[in-house]
């Protein structure tokens, strides 16, 4: 059961630690290069350019991968294996990094992973899957938009 009056303390928290993360993420991704979030919440700085600046894979080989992964996790969770789900939609996730995005987009789902993340500490394991295969479909969409 949860105690609702904590409701107005932990909204509060989250806005705090989410501007903190983000002054971070701005701090890092403007000094350092491209981070990806883990499923932690912790920031992993990951290589996506070679040398010449030029990204590893390109973007409509990067959707095909995506979404390939993403019909895995569809079989995931038809079968309610929900931790494999999760697990296989946050490789999907750190793969996809932010090239699913224009610059000139705003892009608020990482509010929905870190809901996503409540909902598993809490035991709601099926939730969390179908939350975060929301937010990678709905990223995968993006980027194809972004390539046609």
């Amino acid at each position: 059961m949860h105690n609702w009056k904590d409701i107005p303390g932990i909204v509060s928290c989250l806005g705090f630690s989410m501007g903190v993360s983000f002054g971070a993420y701005a701090a890092d991704n403007t000094a350092i290069g491209h981070p990806t979030h883990a499923a932690s919440g912790v920031i992993v700085l990951k290589e996506s350019k070679m040398s010449g600046d030029q990204p590893i894979v390109d973007d409509k080989t990067l959707f095909i991968s995506i979404k390939a992964q993403l019909e895995k996790v569809d079989t995931e969770i038809a079968a309610q294996n929900w931790e494999a789900a999760s697990r296989l939609i946050r490789q999907a996730l750190a793969e996809l990094g932010d090239r699913y995005t224009r610059s000139d987009t705003i892009d608020d789902s990482d509010m929905k992973l870190i809901a996503a993340d409540i909902q598993e500490k809490e035991g709601r394991l099926d939730n969390a899957a179908n939350v975060r295969r929301r937010i990678l479909a709905g990223r995968l969409e993006m980027l194809r938009s972004k390539i046609e």
